[in-house]
Formats: structure tokens, C-alpha cells, sequence
């Protein structure tokens, strides 16, 4: 025909790592006139895999090999199939089976796709440590009206099976589904808008946002996350292994992230909470469910060590009642973290508190761990 092909089977390859590749079955079919003319390019590769174990390098030696990617060809469309396949680290493995992805449209003239679909992706580790997942992925491309790509996401994930991987085993099995858009400009720029995230658990419990944000060429980013109304039933399952029963309520709000190479990472947070209350040990508190204010703004400066708090402020309580706990800062200030820790301000800066029958038995196993102190009964007050 006017097409080459090429066709492998049974290829096995071990490295001295004793990782292995072995190869079922691969099928290319190229175009012999771009071999002589210029960049070769392949119209269609299908490859089946019986098994692919690989032993994952250190982080610090793929640090000295790295090296720029490049691929000397262009391809149309592909295929891969695999049985299984197993990714060793030091600490466990992650198992893959029935693995099957296909691209299309790599030529540079056609949509761009990718279908990833895995029967299982499992981990285990160290002892009985086991995680079970299911796993789809698509991700479709266009050309973006504003100009660039655009890129059309999809990933769901089932975990049925977490075993000895404390807190998560507590909230299997669970969902988590993505599913939106991110541009790319000409320049290399990234734009995501209107990204939804959500997590469903166990007893229903649902967790939703919505992502959006922007990674530049020059490394820059920032992340927005809109949090849809969450049932606050999600953080009395991670905490219930401390002696508590439940938290009641919902919470949402927003959350801003701000970073890049060299720079401090940037955060604020605006969250608001209704019928709020924490339960533990026959005690509730606050005494009625309240409502819940969080803002803050500030700085994290991993290189030096110091957090920058521009604004703090804390508020739970009923409407037209004291506050049953308030926590404010009244100007900007500097915690200094490494080395000797200390703190400093442009002006005297003062972190104001005040608790109104805060039950000591609903709140100290958060602190205290239950087993080595047991705390009963008991009420406190106070303010500083």
C-alpha cells in the first residue's frame, strides 16, 4: 500500500532495575514519504501491553536526570490497551488493570482527544494498607474563540476499598467527579473557568466547588474555589476517631490562592456557617446551634520561614446574642517560625479572644488526645 507498516510481538524488556515491559502486541502504520521529505509522521500506532512493571526512581535522582521532552515525529491517532501494570516506589505500589487510552487528532490539523478508562487503579503499601479506584478520564480539544486551545475535562473516580489508611478509610466509599474547561493561549498561558468539583461520601454527604483559575508561561498562578453549602457532618467523620461525635451545620464560602516561582504563596478565605455546633461526649456546643464567620487574609514565605497575617476574624454565635467565641486581629502582623520564633508588627498588634460557656468535654478531645485524658463536664469563659 502507499502506507509503511510496522508490526512487534512479543517484545519483553528488562531493565537493571528489574523493571519489566512486556509487550503483547504493537501495530504502526507511517507514512514512508515524510520519512525522506521531513518531520515523519505516524498516521496510526496500537500497542497492547500484558504487563508493565516499573520501579519508580527517587524524587532526588529524577531531579539529576531530567531533560526536556521532545518527540522527533508527529502522530494522528493512537491506542494503548493494558492488562496490568504495576508503578513501585519505596513505600508501596500502585496496580493498574484493564487500562485503555486513545488519542486523536495529534497531527496538528484535527480536534485533539484523549480517553483514558481504567478498571481498577489500586495502591498498596506498607502492611494491609490497600486503596481500590475506578477511574475514567476525557479531555477534548478545540480551537478557543479568544484564540489558543481549549480543552473540555472530564474525571470520575469510584473508591470502593480503603483499608488501614487512616482518616480515609472512614469516608469510603466516596465519588469524586471534575468536569469543565482550561484554555491555553499561544503564549503558553492557562485559564480554567468554571471548573466543578464534587465529592459525594458516605450518608450522602456532599462536597462541591467551583475552580477556577490562571497558570502563566512564567510560572504565576492563582486559584479560586467557590464552596457550594457542605454539610459540616464531613469534618465529625474525620474527627470522630478524637471522641467526637458529630458537627452539625453547613458551611460555605470562598477561598483565593496566589503564587509562583520565588514569590510567597498568598491566601484568603471568606467562609460563612449556619446552625453550627460541635457534640461530643453528652455535651453540645455552643449551647444552640450558631453561626459561623471566618475571614482571613495573609502570606505564607516559605524561604524565610514567616507567616503574614494582613486580617483575622473569627465569629460564632446567634444573632442579637454574645458571641459564645470571637477571635480578631486588630492590625497586620509577622509570625516568624523559623529559628526563634517571634512576632512583629509596624505597630503594637493585639490578637483579641473571648469564649462565652465553651464546654470543655465537646471541645478538649480535639486537643487532648481522649485515651491519655479524659475530660468531663466543665464550663469556661474568658477573654485576652
Amino acid at each position: 500500500s502507499a502506507f509503511g507498516t510496522l508490526e512487534i510481538k512479543e517484545l519483553e524488556a528488562v531493565d537493571q532495575r528489574k523493571s519489566r515491559i512486556a509487550m503483547d502486541s504493537g501495530k504502526v502504520e507511517f507514512d514512508p514519504v515524510r520519512l525522506l521529505t521531513g518531520r515523519p509522521e505516524i498516521l496510526r500506532a496500537d500497542f497492547r501491553f500484558d504487563m508493565v512493571d516499573l520501579e519508580l526512581a527517587p524524587e532526588t535522582e529524577k531531579k539529576k536526570k531530567a531533560a526536556p521532552i521532545s518527540i522527533p515525529f508527529s502522530l494522528r491517532e493512537a491506542s494503548v490497551d493494558l492488562v496490568e501494570g504495576r508503578l513501585r516506589t519505596e513505600t508501596g505500589a500502585w496496580i493498574l488493570k484493564s487500562v485503555h487510552a486513545s488519542a486523536e487528532g495529534w497531527d496538528g490539523q484535527t480536534p485533539r482527544e484523549i480517553r483514558i478508562q481504567l478498571g481498577r487503579l489500586d495502591w498498596n503499601g506498607p502492611g494491609q494498607e490497600e486503596l481500590a479506584t475506578t477511574t475514567q478520564a476525557t479531555a477534548k480539544k478545540s480551537k478557543d474563540p479568544a484564540g489558543g486551545d481549549l480543552w473540555e475535562l472530564k474525571l470520575t473516580t469510584d473508591v470502593s476499598t480503603v483499608v488501614d489508611l487512616p482518616p480515609w478509610n472512614l469516608v469510603s466509599p466516596c465519588q469524586l467527579m471534575l468536569e469543565g474547561t482550561a484554555a491555553q493561549s499561544g503564549k503558553g498561558d492557562w485559564r480554567v473557568d468554571g471548573l466543578q468539583a464534587v465529592w459525594q461520601g458516605v450518608g450522602g454527604i456532599r462536597l462541591a466547588a467551583k475552580i477556577g483559575g490562571t497558570l502563566a508561561a512564567s510560572g504565576e498562578w492563582t486559584a479560586e474555589l467557590d464552596l457550594e453549602p457542605t454539610d459540616l457532618q464531613l469534618a465529625g467523620i474525620f474527627l470522630q476517631p478524637r471522641g467526637i461525635q458529630n458537627v452539625y451545620g453547613t458551611v460555605a464560602g470562598r477561598v483565593n490562592l496566589h503564587g509562583g516561582p520565588q514569590k510567597p504563596l498568598g491566601v484568603g478565605v471568606e467562609m460563612n456557617g449556619q446552625t453550627v455546633q460541635l457534640a461530643a461526649a453528652g455535651a453540645n456546643w455552643p449551647a444552640q446551634p450558631a453561626a459561623l464567620g471566618i475571614s482571613s487574609r495573609g502570606e505564607w514565605r516559605d524561604a524565610e520561614g514567616s507567616l503574614n497575617i494582613e486580617s483575622l476574624a473569627v465569629n460564632l454565635g446567634r444573632a442579637g446574642q454574645p458571641a459564645d467565641f470571637q477571635l480578631s486581629l486588630d492590625r497586620p502582623a509577622v509570625l516568624h517560625l523559623a529559628g526563634n520564633p517571634k512576632a512583629e508588627a509596624a505597630e503594637p498588634a493585639s490578637l483579641q479572644w473571648a469564649a462565652r460557656g465553651l464546654e470543655l468535654a465537646a471541645v478538649a478531645p480535639i486537643l487532648i488526645d481522649p485515651t491519655k485524658l479524659k475530660v468531663e463536664g466543665g464550663k469556661l469563659s474568658g477573654s485576652g
